[in-house]
């Protein structure tokens, strides 16, 4: 059996269906949805609509038409700039990994490319999802904004605000831990010294 040859920088990341394709689409549609509901809500709006909501989902600030389109575009430019992140931490793991932020950096950087893309795999998972969850916030927010507007009795459902709110810095933590396991167990079986 010939021996291993150490792992080059030109080691492609492992492909991998979900943290590749099926979650950042998965942000992707739920941008889309973003657009689908503030296109539907606009000609049915008034003149005014209501651009901010106390704590309790009742509107506090009311703003011309125009000013609907803000919450799609940062809807839209919060989630793309997420998933531009998650694809672009690993491809610059591998070729620059002193410049990743991640527990024990000096064993990171021993890592093989291909350690170091699983890894980040968890970081690729996390930010899709928040992603999707942070689209769909502003989904919700349009529809909600959209009633309150027509109604002008209409409130905003927090409840769902607060799950993201309250799940984002939660899942941080568990992703931390998540890294941390991943970046134990890979330079194990690497053999590098943690």
């Amino acid at each position: 059996m010939p021996p291993a040859t150490p792992s080059t920088v030109d080691d492609p990341a492992p492909p991998n269906l979900w943290t590749d394709r099926i979650l950042p689409a998965a942000a992707l549609g739920a941008i889309i949805g973003v657009w689908v509901t503030a296109t539907t809500w606009w000609p049915r709006l008034p003149e005014r609509v209501p651009m901010h909501f106390d704590w309790d989902g009742t509107p506090n600030r009311w703003d011309s038409k125009d000013s609907w389109w803000v919450l799609p575009i940062i809807g839209t430019l919060i989630p793309l700039l997420l998933v531009f992140l998650g694809g672009t931490v690993v491809r610059r793991a591998a070729v620059k990994p002193d410049g990743i932020n991640v527990p024990k950096p000096e064993v990171f950087a021993a890592l093989s490319p291909t350690a170091r893309a699983r890894v980040l795999r968890p970081t690729r998972v996390f930010l899709s999802v928040a992603a999707v969850a942070i689209a769909e916030t502003f989904r919700r927010a349009l529809d909600a904004t959209g009633r309150a507007a027509i109604s002008h009795d209409g409130r905003l459902e927090t409840f769902p605000f607060w799950i993201v709110a309250l799940g984002l810095p939660v899942g941080a933590i568990v992703l931390h831990l998540v890294t941390r396991r991943r970046l134990s167990v890979e330079a194990e079986n690497e053999g590098i010294p943690v």
